[in-house]
């Protein structure tokens, strides 16, 4: 008897709940890393059997969970030979037919079943589910709990480990780097992006972090850091959930933790060394954006030997066509911001900077507003997009760095994002320091944290690429009402 489910498959009322694994003791994703979490001796005994060369296509290895309510058995079904390939039809087949022997001979009268091999392993589901139903043809008196792809559930719903993992030198590093991070910033949360580059600069002062750093997509990447964020996700960061790499996935702290590592790294003055130094790079860099730009700067000095500034340049632009998002100011001002704190070895010849001054990302460096009265035509069309504020200054700002027409792209973008309904005010904010930045101020109403993730998803997705936000030409800010 077969009944279509949906939701986590871990919540499952069954005798026994089957989990997908690869044959080589890797449960890095997807539901094997649930599974993990849930049931951490259950991967112990996997992960041995995988060294035995014990777990291959067509065979069950089965756990007893010993538990009182709860799954009595854990069925581990391998639907891929290796973590890094796909699941093949044929071990699918073979596996069914090791499973129902299973279910019969130990009496098994409820099953849970994924879809086995249609996730990660990228099998079609309406090839697979023909299969299962037909299997259990045999077993008519067995309920089975078919479930369906749906998507993960959310991160904060997930399986964690049930032993809160021990403190050391690089988790403390992490997450008084994100809490350094998220005091620089609006938001709550860190990217997973911006947590990659954190990691990598930490590891470049000299801390052994053991990652093993390469060439990626949004700039160094390490693989291996998933592992560290999959053992302290629930403990001391929510947000990473089922270990998909997304650059934009948001990652939060959980409360109270940065107290106990700020104590932990101020009993290693080594590491709060490095962590200083680390903190006095990044300041000003604190977006993705900016993170992507100094890390990708850093790698192609220190990994691909360019000498200059200007070979810094060729060497971003040969990384791949997505680093053509910044320009030449913005590398060369990366370039001797790396130079002016000792991050470049000093054989390194130093480039003439632009002959206006140029500042960190979030300060924005500009002549003071000479304008009294600057012409309507810097104002013209946005009246109709914007509530502009402090006009004559605002104007003047629009007209001098050329952000007309730019603004005037922005508002299809932005009403997508948060409704033509939202208020949006155009303010100019001018500094002690006599920095100049020009704000939107989105008044939306909702919840807070979906609002901040509308934010990003726009910065990320359309604004960053077209308004060298990074270089100081508009910064963004909003508030809920």
């Amino acid at each position: 008897m077969i009944e279509i489910r949906k939701g986590d498959i871990l919540l499952a009322e069954a005798d026994a709940i089957v989990n997908t694994v690869n044959c080589v003791g890797i449960m890095g994703r997807g539901i094997a890393l649930q599974f993990r979490k849930a049931f951490p001796e259950n991967f112990r005994v996997y992960e041995a059997a995988c060294k035995r060369n014990d777990v291959r296509p067509g065979t069950m290895l089965v756990y007893e969970t010993g538990l009182l309510t709860g799954p009595r058995f854990i069925i581990n079904f391998p639907t891929k030979r290796h973590w890094k390939g796909k699941s093949r039809v044929e071990d699918i087949d073979a596996g069914l037919r090791a499973l129902v022997n299973e279910i019969r001979d130990r009496g098994i009268r409820s099953v849970a079943v994924p879809p086995l091999g249609s996730g990660l392993g990228g099998l079609d589901w309406n090839v697979v589910r023909p299969k299962i139903t037909r299997a259990f043809e045999e077993l008519p008196d067995v309920q089975v709990l078919l479930f369906e792809p749906a998507g993960a559930p959310k991160p904060k719903d997930m399986a964690r480990e049930r032993r809160a993992p021990r403190m050391t030198p690089g988790r403390a590093v992490l997450i008084e780097l994100m809490a350094r991070y998220l005091a620089a910033v609006l938001d709550p949360f860190v990217s997973l992006l911006e947590i990659h580059k954190l990691m990598y600069f930490m590891q470049e002062a000299g801390e052994n972090l053991k990652l093993k750093y390469e060439k990626g997509t949004y700039g160094p990447y390490a693989r291996n850091l998933r592992h560290v964020l999959c053992l302290i996700e629930g403990h001391f960061i929510t947000g990473y959930g089922d270990a998909e790499d997304q650059p934009d996935r948001a990652i939060e702290l959980v409360p109270k933790v940065s107290e106990l590592a700020e104590t932990f790294i101020a009993s290693h003055p080594d590491t709060q060394a490095r962590f200083d130094r680390v903190g006095r790079l990044i300041h000003g860099f604190e977006t993705p954006y900016g993170m992507e730009l100094l890390a990708t700067v850093h790698w192609v000095a220190t990994h691909e030997e360019a000498r200059s500034a200007d070979e810094a340049i060729e060497a971003t632009y040969r990384w791949s066509q997505r680093k053509r998002i910044f320009d030449d100011k913005q590398i060369r001002l990366a370039w001797q911001v790396l130079v002016d704190q000792g991050w470049l070895a000093s054989a390194i010849s130093e480039q003439p900077m632009p002959p206006h001054p140029v500042g960190p990302l979030q300060d924005i460096y500009w002549e003071k507003l000479k304008w009294e009265e600057p012409p309507d035509s810097a104002l013209k069309g946005l009246e109709d997009v914007y509530v502009i504020s402090d006009r004559s200054t605002v104007a003047a700002f629009i007209e001098q760095n050329r952000l007309r027409g730019l603004l005037l792209q922005a508002r299809d973008p932005l009403n997508a994002v948060f409704g033509e309904a939202a208020v949006k005010t155009l303010t100019l904010v001018h500094d002690d320091e006599g920095f100049d930045t020009l704000f939107c101020l989105i008044l939306v109403s909702g919840d807070m944290n979906d609002a901040r993730l509308a934010l990003r998803s726009f910065d990320q997705r359309w604004w960053l690429a077209r308004s060298q936000r990074a270089a100081g030409k508009l910064n963004f800010d909003f508030e809920l009402i």
